[in-house]
């Protein structure tokens, strides 16, 4: 396998028809967990406004505890000019709601789907809160509500693309051991607290699986020298710069794919194509900074200001403060400390890589020739799973503002390391252990769906 083989395959055309089950398993698998999660609601009642969600059931067993800031993302979807509003929370980050909004405009066409959430018997309850703010919420934003609930399983659709991609040819084969093992690590993205807490709630939170996935994958196409092509540079610009308009972790695309592109074009022979990268990367920022930049001015022209929720909540204001008091000293210390903490809150959600990881071991041990072969051209992927999760870390530890769920977004690219590793394998053993390994990958899978949706919590 070599590393081009792994990265971003320009074409599928010669892969089987069959391989389109792996899509159909993970479909079916992502079904059952988001069923799993809609048995509830879990937060107990004189809870709720502890871990600042609203419960919201449905008849017979099921309900969701939905996040609180559920009814205003769909009262901005519904009307998205109250993002110009003084102090909007949303103003800075319009990207998610506009998207909403326009999902949401065919949807609204239908008279019916209004009612829905009556028709299902919906009922909330919380002392601290008029339910009539969030059942009118569902009942009169209902199409806003499942527009958002749309974008957040099409971005798990698309971590799990984004997989696959990086494992290519081989990530998208047609025998049963190599879809078992994709399809498990495929779950493992997606089977975890931030889902549980997030996925039936109108909110931007799959964006910390999304990002990081996508960020690996860009990371490994600009170093096997795709910033010397003008097309993948202003794709990787334009999702960056309309991406950051969502969220703000999508700013470490860019510094990902410069450093990454950098490298390649530092190699000796590659000399004659700096001044392409140069000219490429300016294209990359130029773009990736023209979406943010454009609807800041157009928010200045129309209402005079910009409101910046996270600045004027003080989210990476400790490093001007660190600096002011301790130079430089205080400012790493400052990193150190916050990226500890999102280590620390990170490690216990790495458990199943930890599982994926002592299968390969077990095979090792058995395949030793095997499996070292198999590992030498996976490098590069290695290197960049550890390299954006470093990034991920460093971005939110920049903020310092460190919760679990954000601590989380250090793990895809771990897991992405972990499923390349375990595909280039399964595909080169023998076929006992081919079926050993498959079948441990899909135990740890299912293992991890049934404890996620069993456990208790997370609620936000």
């Amino acid at each position: 396998m070599t590393v081009n083989k792994l990265i971003l395959p320009g074409s599928l055309a010669g892969v089987p028809k069959k391989a389109d089950r792996g899509w159909c398993w993970f479909v079916l698998a992502l079904s059952v967990l988001m069923a799993g999660f809609l048995v509830g609601p879990r937060v107990p009642d004189d809870q709720q406004e502890v871990h600042c969600v609203v419960n919201v059931r449905v008849a017979g067993p099921w309900g969701v505890s939905l996040n609180c800031d559920s009814s205003y993302y769909m009262s901005l979807a519904r009307d998205p000019s109250m993002l110009l509003a003084p102090r909007s929370v949303r103003q800075n980050r319009p990207g998610m709601v506009l998207a909403a909004a326009t999902l949401a405009m065919p949807l609204s066409l239908l008279s019916d789907l209004a009612v829905l959430p009556r028709t299902l018997g919906v009922t909330v309850g919380r002392a601290d809160m008029d339910p009539q703010r969030v059942n009118q919420a569902l009942s009169h934003h209902f199409p806003q509500y499942a527009a958002y609930i749309a974008l957040n399983v099409m971005l798990l659709l698309l971590s799990f693309h984004c997989f696959r991609r990086v494992c290519g040819r081989d990530g998208v084969g047609s025998d049963t051991a190599t879809t078992m093992v994709v399809v498990s690590v495929g779950v493992l993205l997606v089977a975890n607290d931030v889902t549980k807490a997030f996925v039936w709630s109108p909110h931007n939170q799959m964006l910390n699986i999304f990002v990081p996935v996508a960020a690996v994958a860009a990371t490994l196409r600009s170093w096997s020298g795709g910033l010397l092509n003008r097309r993948f540079a202003a794709g990787a610009g334009l999702l960056s710069g309309f991406g950051y308009t969502a969220y703000q972790l999508f700013a470490i695309i860019p510094v990902c794919v410069i450093i990454a592109g950098l490298l390649h074009a530092g190699r000796p022979q590659c000399s004659d194509a700096r001044s392409r990268a140069g000219i490429n990367i300016a294209l990359l920022l130029g773009l990736g900074v023209a979406p943010f930049a454009l609807w800041y001015l157009f928010v200045r022209m129309a209402t005079g200001e910009f409101y910046d929720h996270e600045l004027s909540s003080g989210l990476g204001v400790w490093m001007i403060n660190a600096w002011a008091h301790g130079g430089v000293a205080a400012l790493l210390g400052g990193w150190a400390q916050h990226g500890a903490a999102m280590v620390k809150l990170a490690a216990w959600q790495a458990i199943p890589i930890g599982a994926v990881m002592a299968v390969l071991l077990m095979a090792a041990i058995t395949q030793r020739e095997i499996v070292c072969a198999a590992l030498g051209p996976l490098v590069p992927v290695a290197m960049a799973g550890l390299f954006v999760s470093a990034v991920v870390v460093a971005f939110y530890a920049s903020a310092g503002y460190t919760p679990a769920r954000l601590a989380f977004a250090a793990i895809p690219p771990l897991i992405v390391v972990a499923g390349a590793i375990a595909v280039a394998v399964v595909q080169r053993l023998e076929a006992i252990h081919r079926r050993m390994l498959a079948c441990g990958c899909a135990m740890i899978a299912a293992l991890q769906v049934i404890y996620v949706i069993v456990k208790d919590g997370p609620y936000s």
